[in-house]
């Protein structure tokens, strides 16, 4: 009798846990999708006044506006993605596409990237000519651009290195960077969600912890 009741209780915190776990990802969602409808007005009127105005310095306070949104919309953005990868929502949606023409608009924006941050941006793509492919490009951007801006972000000098390559049936990506690394400690906990490393998390600019995270998934 002590036995059944026990697995009772046990079944009743179960339900309790996976019902509130349930809550909070509806919550996560809605509210990631309501705040993403202002906040595309917000961007699009301070690109509007942008246009408009030919002030330096009110130009220049307009683009940190511009900048602080799509920061923001990039975190809104991470946080419904983790919601729907929590609920078995995230859907990926599979289409040909020539996966070296995505890659090489790719190069050429970190490219820009890394002249402005005076960095040296080393791409090698070995796909041959094409390389058409079955698979959710806007997704796999997705991954690659984790991946890459966390190597822009805290490589302050010398380069970022991309590959591409294709061993058989397998594509194969790689980033690297001359940048501090991850300690060994920290290692381990990397793709855990809303973990940084020591280093990180003393400049929470630097964002919430979710692109690995993201990534990860993705790729699974």
């Amino acid at each position: 009798d002590v036995a059944a009741e026990s697995k009772r209780q046990l079944e009743v915190a179960l339900l309790q846990v996976q019902r509130q776990s349930a809550v909070k990802d509806v919550f996560l969602g809605t509210m990631s999708h309501e705040l993403r409808t202002p906040l595309h007005g917000i961007l699009g009127l301070t690109r509007l006044v942008q246009r408009q105005t030919h002030d330096a310095e009110s130009l220049g306070r307009l683009k940190l506006i511009e900048s602080s949104g799509t920061h923001l919309l990039e975190l809104v953005g991470a946080l419904l993605d983790t919601s729907r990868i929590q609920s078995g929502h995230l859907e990926l949606h599979v289409a040909a596409f020539d996966l070296l023409a995505e890659l090489r608009t790719l190069v050429a924006l970190y490219a820009e990237r890394a002249r402005e941050k005076g960095i040296v941006f080393d791409h090698d793509l070995q796909l041959g000519e094409a390389c058409w492919i079955d698979a959710d490009a806007a997704r796999l951007r997705q991954v690659l651009h984790n991946l890459l801006g966390n190597a822009f972000k805290f490589t302050q000098r010398g380069l970022v290195r991309f590959k591409a390559s294709r061993e058989g049936d397998v594509l194969k990506f790689e980033v690297s960077d001359t940048g501090p690394g991850i300690a060994a400690q920290d290692l381990p906990f990397i793709f855990e969600a809303f973990r940084q490393t020591a280093d990180s998390a003393a400049r929470p600019q630097e964002g919430t912890g979710l692109g690995l995270t993201i990534a990860l998934e993705l790729a699974r």
